[in-house]
């Protein structure tokens, strides 16, 4: 997949727009919608991207109020992986990854994962990021994070929303000679409730448990 992203204050065009996650846990190949939607818009300014999920939820929930903690262990959950790459042929083995959960709670980390195909960061060191309260993390000061549930009429929720504004200076020495990136976004949901099993989805889907298949990032 290639996604063009727009800048965020061209108003004459829409931003990038992902309409649809699909299940990551079936069988390699097949393309099955989640019970519940989620969609996603992608823009950029002169300091970093922007990124907006919506997620349709008749059971978000979530046990987690501080940053790192683990919220998709039990509770809803949107995720995030990214870092820029060199050339669309990548397998980035260092990437961030962002999770967050209703509550704003965001869990922060580099990543180094073997199944990538090129080392795309000769300086990152794979550990959570320090942080502080529910998003904030001091090493990234311009990393700007939010979540909160979304209402009914009479108050009943209905679904939950994501914004992350990621720094373009986060991404070290790739931050000024490159314009692409790697990514995917993926969900945690429980549909049929917190005691029933959770379902997982994703913009590309992985075909497989783990959300950490970089050879699956768009």
């Amino acid at each position: 997949k290639c996604l063009r992203v727009r800048q965020c204050d061209d108003t004459s065009r829409p931003p990038a727009t992902i309409s649809q996650y699909w299940l990551t846990n079936v069988e390699e190949g097949q393309y099955v919608a989640p019970a519940q939607a989620t969609n996603a818009t992608i823009c950029y300014t002169s300091e970093g991207l922007t990124i907006h999920e919506y997620a349709t939820d008749n059971n978000a929930f979530t046990p987690f109020t501080t940053c790192n903690s683990y919220v998709w262990q039990d509770g809803s959950a949107l995720e995030m992986m990214i870092f820029p790459v060199k050339t669309p042929f990548d397998v980035p083995e260092f990437y961030y990854e962002i999770d967050m959960a209703p509550s704003g709670a965001t869990f922060g980390s580099m990543i180094f994962n073997n199944k990538g195909n090129v080392t795309n960061c000769n300086t990152c060191v794979a550990k959570q990021l320090d942080c502080t309260g529910a998003c904030t993390f001091p090493s990234i000061p311009q990393l700007q994070l939010s979540a909160d549930y979304d209402l009914s009429n009479n108050g009943t929720r209905v679904g939950w929303h994501t914004s992350r504004h990621l720094p373009f200076s986060m991404f070290y020495e790739l931050k000024d000679t490159t314009k692409l990136f790697k990514f995917n976004l993926y969900r945690y949901d429980y549909p049929w409730g917190r005691d029933q099993g959770y379902e997982l989805s994703g913009y590309s889907p992985t075909w497989n448990p783990s959300f950490h298949i970089p050879s699956r990032f768009a």
